[in-house]
């Protein structure tokens, strides 16, 4: 069996792809995917500022002394705490160390991340566990009878 052998010119050649072509196209490729995550993440990480959020308005009446009332502020879950002493605080229940919930537990007044075993204590800070970071913590105003959170 003969195997015809045809004659490949430069115009029948411009369709084929050689290793070099292939590789070349493909770090291109490869290369545009990297550089554009590497814009996509600083442009989200410049637009995060303080004011990149709508403030949240919380009726002071849903939030008696000594209890919690939970929202959401900018995408993320929060807390409000109205502690016995009057005071207000909200936190991001997003955990510092890999993004879990954490849990208020208001009998022992800490926060708890079920994924990894952190604790925090009522401001945030951490007790123990892989988290290194407090919690977020979110600017608290009280305006007549509502309160602004962020």
């Amino acid at each position: 069996m003969k195997v015809k052998e045809e004659n490949f010119s430069k115009e029948n050649t411009q369709f084929l792809v050689t290793r070099r072509r292939l590789f070349k196209g493909l770090f291109t490729f490869l290369g545009g995917l990297g550089i554009g995550g590497i814009l996509y993440g600083l442009w989200g990480f410049l637009s995060q500022g303080e004011g990149a959020h709508s403030p949240v308005e919380i009726p002071l009446s849903k939030i008696p002394i000594g209890n919690i009332y939970a929202f959401q502020y900018g995408g993320s879950q929060g807390i409000l705490i109205h502690e016995e002493e009057g005071d207000l605080q909200a936190f991001s229940l997003t955990c510092t160390h890999l993004g879990c919930i954490v849990v208020w537990n208001p009998e022992k007044k800490e926060f708890h991340c079920p994924c990894h075993d952190g604790l925090f204590d009522i401001n945030g800070k951490v007790l123990s566990g892989p988290p290194l970071s407090p919690l977020d913590r979110w600017k608290v105003k009280v305006d007549g009878e509502k309160v602004i959170v962020g």
